[in-house]
């Protein structure tokens, strides 16, 4: 496992860098690379990142929250489909689900089934920040086939909620044809 191998190679009087791609800090197994340097008195730094929760929905100019249209932000790990289970409806919530593409139909459906609206707004940001980054726009109940469609890999970041939509619905209120259309 990694945490022994950083002791490994640390005992060895070699200076050691665990690069970690993602949220280290956030559905990762940080404390089990920890413990280990730990238990063997061996000091270590964690140097901060950018998260890939802000990274991918910067990605999509996504805001994460909104005045007036979400005021908390959930974050969900999806990579197991017996497990994940999403928090209760709430309108004024973002839910971020790591590690879903493999189980976007069971946590779709469950959603669905907890009375999250069919045409909720959602944003999908596969490979943020790579060269072969895609990303796509769609409501709820389309999601499962739009991400098979799209033939998104991982990893990707799910983003639930009204403000997925919010920011383009205001831009478009305000351009000039929109105005003289009112």
């Amino acid at each position: 496992d990694i945490g022994s191998l950083l002791v490994e190679l640390a005992l060895d009087q070699r200076k050691v860098v665990r690069l970690k791609g993602g949220d280290p800090l956030i559905f990762a197994r940080l404390s089990e690379e920890l413990l280990p340097l730990l238990r063997a008195s061996i000091p270590y730094e964690l140097v901060p990142g950018v998260s890939s929760v802000t990274a991918a929905a910067c990605a999509g100019s996504l805001p994460l929250s909104m005045r007036g249209v979400s005021d908390r932000l959930v974050l969900v790990s999806g990579w197991d489909s017996r497990e994940t289970r999403l928090p209760p409806y709430d309108a004024q919530q973002t839910v971020v689900i790591f590690m879903g593409l493999e189980t976007v139909e069971h946590w779709t459906a469950d959603a669905l089934s907890q009375g999250y609206p069919a045409d909720l707004p959602c944003f999908v940001c596969a490979q943020s920040s790579w060269k072969n980054q895609k990303q796509l726009k769609t409501m709820l109940s389309a999601l499962p086939l739009a991400v098979k469609q799209a033939s998104l890999q991982s990893p990707a970041l799910f983003y639930l909620g009204w403000v997925v939509a919010e920011l383009e619905t205001r831009i478009s209120a305000q351009t000039p044809s929109n105005q003289a259309a009112s």
